[in-house]
Protein backbone atom coordinates (compact mmCIF):
# COMPACT_ATOMS: atom_id res chain seq x y z
CA UNK A 1 0.00 0.00 0.00
CA UNK A 2 1.24 3.42 -0.93
CA UNK A 3 2.00 5.92 1.89
CA UNK A 4 -1.06 8.24 -0.33
CA UNK A 5 -3.46 5.13 0.35
CA UNK A 6 -2.71 4.67 3.98
CA UNK A 7 -2.98 8.05 5.01
CA UNK A 8 -6.74 7.86 3.35
CA UNK A 9 -7.53 4.74 5.24
CA UNK A 10 -6.31 5.96 8.57
CA UNK A 11 -8.33 8.83 8.16
CA UNK A 12 -11.52 7.07 6.82
CA UNK A 13 -11.19 4.13 10.30
CA UNK A 14 -10.59 7.89 12.64
CA UNK A 15 -13.61 9.62 11.03
CA UNK A 16 -15.66 6.42 11.83
CA UNK A 17 -14.97 5.39 14.97
CA UNK A 18 -15.48 9.39 16.63
CA UNK A 19 -18.20 9.13 18.57
CA UNK A 20 -20.56 11.55 16.33
CA UNK A 21 -23.27 13.01 19.02
CA UNK A 22 -27.02 14.69 18.09
CA UNK A 23 -28.09 17.63 20.33
CA UNK A 24 -31.24 18.09 18.06
CA UNK A 25 -33.22 15.35 19.85
CA UNK A 26 -34.69 17.49 23.40
CA UNK A 27 -36.79 20.71 22.23
CA UNK A 28 -37.28 22.96 25.43
CA UNK A 29 -40.22 24.51 24.70
CA UNK A 30 -43.35 25.82 27.33
CA UNK A 31 -46.26 25.19 25.76
CA UNK A 32 -49.70 27.12 26.18
CA UNK A 33 -51.72 24.72 29.41
CA UNK A 34 -54.33 23.79 26.83
CA UNK A 35 -51.31 21.70 24.86
CA UNK A 36 -49.21 21.04 27.32
CA UNK A 37 -50.40 17.43 27.27
CA UNK A 38 -49.30 17.05 23.67
CA UNK A 39 -45.42 17.38 24.75
CA UNK A 40 -46.09 13.81 27.17
CA UNK A 41 -47.86 11.99 23.43
CA UNK A 42 -45.52 13.14 21.32
CA UNK A 43 -42.48 11.71 23.48
CA UNK A 44 -44.54 8.27 23.56
CA UNK A 45 -44.62 6.51 20.51
CA UNK A 46 -47.71 4.51 20.80
CA UNK A 47 -49.47 7.53 19.14
CA UNK A 48 -47.77 5.93 16.12
CA UNK A 49 -49.05 2.36 16.19
CA UNK A 50 -52.56 3.59 16.41
CA UNK A 51 -54.88 5.06 13.72
CA UNK A 52 -55.88 7.97 14.60
CA UNK A 53 -52.51 9.08 16.53
CA UNK A 54 -51.56 10.89 13.58
CA UNK A 55 -54.68 12.39 13.30
CA UNK A 56 -54.58 14.05 16.42
CA UNK A 57 -50.98 16.13 15.47
CA UNK A 58 -52.84 16.41 11.98
CA UNK A 59 -56.33 17.82 12.36
CA UNK A 60 -54.74 20.57 14.90
CA UNK A 61 -52.65 22.05 11.76
CA UNK A 62 -52.97 19.79 8.92
CA UNK A 63 -50.34 22.29 7.23
CA UNK A 64 -47.80 22.84 9.84
CA UNK A 65 -48.04 19.00 10.19
CA UNK A 66 -47.03 18.84 6.50
CA UNK A 67 -44.26 21.47 7.05
CA UNK A 68 -42.54 19.67 9.93
CA UNK A 69 -42.27 16.17 8.12
CA UNK A 70 -45.07 14.43 10.34
CA UNK A 71 -42.46 14.80 13.01
CA UNK A 72 -44.81 15.24 16.56
CA UNK A 73 -41.58 16.51 18.10
CA UNK A 74 -41.17 19.17 15.71
CA UNK A 75 -44.40 19.82 15.46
Amino acid sequence: MTEASTDIATEAVTQQTQPIFRTDFEFNRSLPEPLAALDGISRNFYWSWQPEGAALFRDLDPELWDKCEQNPRVF
